[in-house]
């Protein structure tokens, strides 16, 4: 499992995706994505409005206040540990 904050894990098998919340501003098509989730009720913000990442997942996406690089990192190392 993957702890993208706010007490919130997910199964690391169900993660697509690990983005940069940057992307929300640069990025027309995650803008896209992330509207259409919305509108399926499919984001989750754990961020309180200020997210550092958006972590993509099988049931929708995460705002998550932890960054990128720290999900990533996290993720590598459970995956070496042959953890889910």
């Amino acid at each position: 499992f993957l702890h993208i904050g706010s007490d919130v894990v997910v199964p690391v098998r169900e993660v697509i995706a690990i983005l940069d919340a940057e992307l929300l501003e640069r990025s027309q098509a995650v803008r896209d994505l992330v509207s259409l989730l919305q509108a399926e009720r499919r984001v989750t913000d754990i961020a309180g409005g200020r997210p550092r990442s958006i972590v993509l997942t099988d049931r929708g996406a995460f705002l998550s206040p932890i960054s990128t690089l720290t999900l990533r990192r996290r993720g590598a190392l459970i995956q070496e540990q042959g953890g889910t």
